[in-house]
């Protein structure tokens, strides 16, 4: 029974090791994104699709999507968002750029 326990210890942690820096980043990005959200005055919804689109469209930066406003037109020719979405998302966020 000791010998079962030890190896479920071991695996969680290291389990735990691997995921840690993964979870960090992605919570890191979400804050950050979450903040850009609240000063832009999104909504929740909105929020929550910026945040979809910024790991969906630009992975390796996430927040570029609040300053490149091409990113919501490629978030559409992918069917990720409606017309409409990207429109409002681009008013609140380019001022109508």
């Amino acid at each position: 029974m000791m010998p079962a326990l030890l190896a479920a210890a071991a695996v969680v942690a290291v389990a735990s090791c691997l995921a840690w820096p993964r979870l960090r980043r992605f919570l890191h990005w979400r804050r950050h994104c979450l903040q850009l959200a609240a000063i832009h005055g999104l909504s929740a919804g909105q929020a929550r699709t910026m945040w979809k689109l910024a790991w969906r469209v630009s992975p390796e930066l996430p927040l570029a999507v609040f300053v490149r406003p091409s990113l919501l037109q490629q978030a559409v020719v992918r069917g990720e968002i409606t017309t409409g979405e990207a429109a409002a998302l681009q008013e609140r966020l380019f001022c109508g750029s």
